[in-house]
């Protein structure tokens, strides 16, 4: 089921390199969804197991991307790597969301601001179409 969910064989063609990697995060997620203790602990606090678990067998293909990333990512050495990658899967799709709204938000307001260089004398913006000679 996990596997299916993450797409497992279409990471497979993307990721080859990284399927170990992959295989891991899906036996971190297969050890917590078989755990019989009532709470899980992420990032330093007890969450209730079947909030975990719900949220667990919601990751998808795009999830598991971004938790790659996030894990490659991190400059330092990863001492207990179990909870980490099991903190990082259970934020992933609400992190996943807010990185790339906050990418496209930096990206849009960076092409603004490099728009906003381009002006004529009464600041507003230079259109490539208007004609700007001041012919009087």
């Amino acid at each position: 089921m996990i596997r299916e969910n993450i797409d497992y064989e279409n990471l497979k063609l993307s990721h080859p390199d990284e399927m170990a990697l992959v295989d891991n995060f899906v036996s971190v997620m297969l050890d917590t969804l078989l755990s019989k203790s009532k709470t899980i602990h992420i990032n330093g606090q007890e969450k209730p197991r079947e909030l975990v678990k719900s949220d667990l067998m919601k990751l998808n293909y795009a999830d598991m991307e971004y938790a790659l990333m996030r894990f490659h990512e991190q400059g330092q050495r990863i001492k207990k790597k179990q909870p980490y990658v099991l903190t990082t899967l259970y934020h992933a799709s609400m992190e996943r969301a807010a990185h790339y709204a906050n990418w496209l938000q930096a990206d849009w307001k960076e092409n603004v601001l490099a728009s906003s260089t381009n002006t004529d004398k009464g600041n507003h913006p230079v259109s490539q179409f208007e004609d700007n000679t001041n012919e009087e």
